[in-house]
């Protein structure tokens, strides 16, 4: 079982079961990681980047700005450590860029205030369609404007 005890005691390089493995932060069971100070947060992401796998290149050498970081800080994590390492492995496999942006971040770990406006977001997942059905294509604008259903090629 995944425990936050667990995580804790490997990240300092400690066995987890061991009395040198503290329960005094807090970090046993499966409790919120909101009992974890915030300064905690990073180093739970740098351990679960490391251990996903990326196609593009070694998954160690990703890094998240400090606003993303931020971001992952303040977010409330009913999913526990579970949440926290499906969100940071699914980035961490899934990302072109070697450093992740709090954009990159699920829109649920945001602030309302900070979600796009409709045709902002619209734009951007017609964007990233008709990237995906270029690649699909192999850069055959032509093809991929059939797929697309137009009669103008893609930029």
């Amino acid at each position: 079982m995944l425990t936050l005890r667990r995580v804790f005691c490997a990240l300092s390089g400690r066995k987890a079961g061991f009395a040198s493995c503290p329960r005094s932060a807090g970090i046993h069971g499966s409790r919120s990681l909101r009992r974890l100070p915030a300064c905690d947060i990073p180093s739970l992401v740098k351990h679960y980047t490391a251990k996903a796998t990326n196609p593009h290149f070694e998954s160690s050498l990703i890094e998240f700005t400090e606003d993303a970081l931020a971001t992952l800080a303040a977010y409330h994590w009913p999913g526990n450590l579970t949440e926290l390492l499906q969100v940071v492995s699914k980035i961490a496999a899934t990302t072109e860029a070697r450093v992740v942006t709090s954009q990159q971040l699920p829109m649920r770990l945001r602030e309302i205030k900070d979600w796009p406006k409709l045709a902002d977001y619209l734009a951007g997942q017609q964007r990233q369609y008709i990237d995906l059905v270029l690649r699909a294509c192999r850069g055959d604008t032509g093809l991929a404007a059939k797929v697309l259903g137009t009669d103008v090629p893609p930029p």
